[in-house]
């Protein structure tokens, strides 16, 4: 798979989308945007809510690059069926709280998407909203084209080293890679959890205790069946598992500390 990087600054006064960002079927971007023009000093980036994707409606209007790049929604003169949705595959608060990092596969042809989140501040929690055009060009070679599913049995752990938001659908592992020494890490569960999906945590570098980890519902949903909202993971070397029960997420696994 292709993995294509497209960064964009994001400013207080943006409001038209970014884009039209070019993507093959089978490639994987990587669309990253900083906010260090929108956030206050000191200030960071602390959630990523609502990442959606919808086949944007014939005549959008352009954005400010790329401006003779046609927008319609699917191939000209046709009702074409969208075959191949354009998909999340994961989404990150990166660079020390001041970016965030999506990444989408698939898409159907000759179709325009448009990729929409939320950010919202950590001390002001001011939102913001930000578009994206995705257009899915028309392949040279028409065998080319797929649904985007190389493995799904196979899920990569995801490694981290700051404040995280899962994205929507992930069922694995998460490894903290706190090489920074960073505080106040905040990891979000993903959004829109189904019943028994699964998620492990496990401290890598065993650095909880001085730099503890607050684990949090997305949309703040119940942390355990006792109406908490977060847990704070303050052991070196920590492993937890968490499971979505229905209405909460649930922890499996004991804390404890590895006796190396």
């Amino acid at each position: 798979m292709v993995d294509k990087d497209y960064k964009f600054t994001v400013f207080p006064t943006d409001l038209k989308p970014f884009g039209v960002v070019g993507k093959e079927n089978l490639d994987v971007i990587r669309l990253t945007y900083d906010f260090s023009c929108y956030l206050e000093s000191g200030e960071t980036v602390q959630q990523v809510e609502f990442p959606t994707i919808s086949v944007a409606p014939a005549g959008t209007n352009r954005s400010n690059w790329r401006q003779d790049y046609p927008i319609d929604c699917c191939p000209a003169g046709t009702t074409a069926d969208d075959l191949y949705p354009l998909r999340v595959v994961s989404e990150a608060i990166t660079n020390v709280g001041k970016s965030v990092e999506i990444r989408v596969n698939t898409g159907t042809p000759e179709f325009t998407y448009a990729l929409s989140f939320v950010i919202v501040a950590s001390t002001t929690r001011r939102r913001k909203q930000v578009d994206t055009l995705i257009r899915i060009e028309k392949p040279l070679n028409l065998t080319m084209v797929g649904p985007g599913d190389l493995d799904p049995d196979v899920v990569a752990p995801i490694i981290i080293n700051g404040s995280t938001a899962l994205p929507m659908g992930f069922d694995g592992l998460v490894v903290l890679q706190n090489t920074s020494n960073t505080s106040g890490i905040v990891i979000t569960m993903p959004p829109n959890p189904v019943l028994g999906q699964m998620l492990e945590f496990i401290d890598a570098l065993g650095k909880d205790q001085l730099y503890p980890v607050t684990f949090r519902g997305d949309g703040d949903v119940p942390i355990d069946s006792d109406g908490r909202l977060t847990f704070v993971s303050s052991i070196n070397y920590d492993a937890l598992r968490w499971k979505w029960m229905g209405s909460n997420w649930h922890l499996m696994s004991f804390r404890f500390t590895f006796l190396a």
